[in-house]
């Protein structure tokens, strides 16, 4: 697993860089363009993992082999397994506790929005607005306009320009976005792109919230006093989008400085920069070093005769000194030259004696032939023995049967 999520950082990062290049280069400071850009590289990062394991898809069907393992004394497990084990238990506990804390945040501000009391104003039509008494400042959670319960002694400025700056981000979905930036660095959270994309995602979201409540208000500095009045009120949550947010000097250092307020690209153009971007996505997902497609009649193998004369060190030992045996259906995904690069049990019994985790270990200390040359799966079963298989002639003996030789 940690050698996938290191590959998947890996190209998610040249990807980032290429758009940020690419932005640098073109001179852009149109913030909704920027937001739908990284907006796409987000989900881009998100999807090339399943993009990386449907590139390991054999394009020829490799048979099935059975291995048989005689068992025998117990063994210690290759050091590099151990440190590669040990660094996907750590990636795993760090990213599951990320993603509780992410669930907790989102389910906390769900019960806010659950005891909110819906408002039906006129200036409300066509909104989901609720009155929330347990948050300080306006916020926007998935499609709900949340408002404080003070929002009753806010001028009709006041209100008119909160209601712009949050109906702004209901329009542009830009909760969701956030929620998504979220999970990707809840999941990738050894990546600096991760990070830095849910907060300038954030950050465009909130510029560009701005620029239509100024529109509403028509006032720059009177929009400014209003941001002010928020500063010093804690936001309701990180997982909503809110008006007083960390950022808020910069983003009325930008108000007050006469930018003109930009506008959203024609569809004609976000399609012609989403097409220019495709080439960048395709690049940083298609696999490393692929070659033409290999006929059918060369499909990936174990090569048999690898001179691993003791397996029988790998038996589980709990299952060994009980007596029992195991079965494991082991796929194993093979680069180019036939290296195996990861491992995914299919089916594993019984299940909780050990034998899948054996049947990983070994799986990566075979060796294969791959003559197609280029990246596929390959599938077996170990079978682990407690006496010599059919044809074993010593201890320690492998079998490799082929289920399609007559």
């Amino acid at each position: 697993m940690i050698s996938l999520v290191v590959e998947a950082v890996a190209r998610s990062m040249a990807l980032g860089l290429i758009v940020w290049v690419g932005l640098a280069l073109s001179r852009s400071r149109n913030p909704h363009l920027h937001k739908m850009l990284w907006a796409t590289v987000l989900l881009a990062s998100l999807a090339i993992p399943f993009v990386m394991r449907a590139h390991v898809t054999p394009v020829i069907k490799a048979p099935d082999y059975v291995l048989t393992l005689r068992g025998g004394g117990g063994g210690p497990t290759p050091w590099w397994d151990v440190a590669r084990s040990g660094a996907s238990v750590l990636y795993a506990s760090i990213a599951l506790t990320l993603l509780l804390r992410y669930a907790f945040s989102l389910f906390q501000m769900w019960r806010i929005r659950r005891n909110a009391r819906p408002l039906h104003e006129v200036w409300s039509a066509g909104l989901d607005v609720r009155v929330a008494p347990k948050i300080s400042s306006p916020a926007t959670f998935g499609a709900t306009i949340l408002l404080p319960a003070q929002f009753t002694q806010w001028s009709a400025q006041k209100l008119r320009a909160v209601m712009a700056h949050e109906s702004s981000h209901v329009l542009h979905k830009d909760c969701y976005v956030l929620w998504l930036a979220r999970l990707n660095a809840c999941l990738f959270w050894v990546s600096p792109l991760a990070w830095w994309i849910q907060r300038r995602l954030a950050s465009l979201a909130e510029m560009t919230s701005d620029e239509a409540a100024m529109t509403a208000v028509g006032d720059r500095p009177r929009y400014a006093e209003i941001l002010l009045e928020f500063a010093g009120q804690r936001a309701a949550s990180a997982v909503a989008t809110a008006m007083a947010r960390p950022n808020i000097s910069r983003r009325i250092d930008r108000i007050l400085s006469g930018i003109a307020p930009s506008t959203i690209p024609r569809l004609s153009k976000r399609m012609l920069v989403l097409a220019a971007l495709l080439p960048a996505i395709a690049a940083t997902a298609a696999p490393v070093g692929s070659t033409p497609i290999a006929s059918a009649d060369a499909p990936p193998s174990i090569r048999a005769g690898i001179g691993l004369d003791e397996l029988e060190k790998y038996y589980p030992k709990e299952a060994l000194r009980r007596g029992i045996e195991g079965l494991v259906r082991i796929q194993v995904s093979l680069d180019a030259q036939g290296r195996a690069t990861d491992t995914l049990i299919l089916s594993e019994e019984p299940f909780d004696m050990g034998f899948g985790a054996a049947a990983s270990t070994l799986a990566h200390l075979f060796e294969y032939n791959n003559p197609g040359g280029r990246p596929a799966q390959l599938t077996f079963n170990v079978k682990f023995a407690l006496s010599s298989s059919p044809g074993a002639s010593g201890k320690g003996t492998t079998t490799f049967d082929d289920p399609q030789t007559p």
